[in-house]
């Protein structure tokens, strides 16, 4: 239906309304609150999706996949929303299930300040070399923030990828270790330009698997400043080595290796701690403010001005901005 939904201040909040969505058309905006779904409390809906998903890696991963499944059912059926606006207004919306085929993409635009912005929404080697053109544009800039903050992961291939642009070549991203007790160790590659300004990574809830290795590593390496909008990441970091076919059509995943970062920290289960924590707030949503992004420029301004001396725990107050409308790059084929 073009929707997101994550639970905000306690409640379900639309965060996002996909543009050319059937929401969208329809008026909905981001920062309301869903109540009921077809008439039904939308808590006691929400409470049944849990029991459905079971058990998984950590309660937030439990809770995101229980909102991530709240529009589920057949192709072109209908739906009624119930949400309350800011003023306390009740409203309905009936909203019709489409199919949307999931792509990974990049996003690429300059921000004020010279600031590079570049987000990835899933690691794949069809975004490579979109990745590349991306960063291409961007080499000039005084910094770069990568969102991940809606990245599930995907191919590890890619994230080693994508980290060589940021770190020396063979630096140690961590290691796959199976349940023998074999490891695999990800290190970075050889790549013509690597990327030598400030960075910044944005990450929240959602952000799993491949999205916090790479941010581990960032942290770690102390390489650039970790933001999140939650306590942590996902912590969903199985490696999956087997895929078996049931007799319904259906198919198994099956997770058999473990990861540890280059500091030996586990991730699976605990994910990533940012750095700095700037929570989603509802009247941030309401007012099409983007706080962590402007904590992100932020961050880059004060490193600008004070370099690795920069004071503990200052921060530069950055007027908010209207940033251009992002335009997704087309996938580019992978040339290797």
């Amino acid at each position: 239906v073009g929707l997101t939904v994550r639970r905000i201040e306690g409640r379900p909040v639309i965060t996002n309304v996909e543009a050319g969505s059937d929401a969208a058309a329809k008026g909905m905006r981001a920062g309301v609150t869903v109540t009921k779904l077809d008439g039904e409390p939308i808590e006691k809906v929400l409470e049944k999706l849990k029991e459905e998903v079971g058990v998984s890696s950590t309660p937030v991963a439990r809770d995101l996949q229980s909102l991530e499944r709240l529009f589920y059912g057949p192709r072109d059926s209908s739906l009624i929303l119930t949400v309350v606006n800011e003023t306390g207004a009740e409203l309905n919306y009936g909203l019709t299930r489409r199919y949307v085929e999931f792509q990974r993409r990049v996003t690429q635009r300059l921000l004020p300040y010279n600031i590079g912005y570049i987000e990835v929404s899933g690691f794949g080697p069809e975004i490579e070399k979109d990745f590349e053109l991306a960063l291409l544009k961007l080499r000039d800039t005084r910094g770069l923030i990568l969102d991940l903050r809606n990245n599930g992961g995907g191919f590890v291939s890619t994230v080693t990828q994508l980290a060589s642009y940021f770190f020396p070549e063979e630096t140690d991203l961590g290691e796959f270790v199976t349940r023998q007790g074999r490891a695999t160790h990800r290190r970075t590659l050889r790549v013509k330009d690597r990327y030598q300004a400030p960075l910044v990574v944005l990450v929240s809830s959602r952000s799993a698997s491949g999205a916090e290795i790479f941010a581990a590593a960032v942290q770690e390496r102390k390489r650039g400043v970790v933001i999140g909008t939650n306590p942590a990441t996902c912590g969903c970091l199985l490696g999956v080595s087997r895929t078996l076919r049931l007799d319904d059509g259906g198919k198994l995943n099956v997770s058999d290796t473990d990861f540890r970062t280059a500091n030996g920290r586990r991730i699976e289960g605990f994910g990533v701690q940012p750095d700095e924590r700037v929570p989603l707030a509802v009247n941030d949503l309401l007012m099409g403010r983007d706080a962590p992004l402007e904590s992100a420029v932020s961050s880059l301004n004060a490193r600008f001005l004070f370099g690795n001396q920069m004071p503990p725990q200052f921060k530069l107050t950055v007027p908010t901005f209207d940033a251009p409308a992002a335009r997704p790059l087309p996938a580019t084929p992978n040339s290797n």
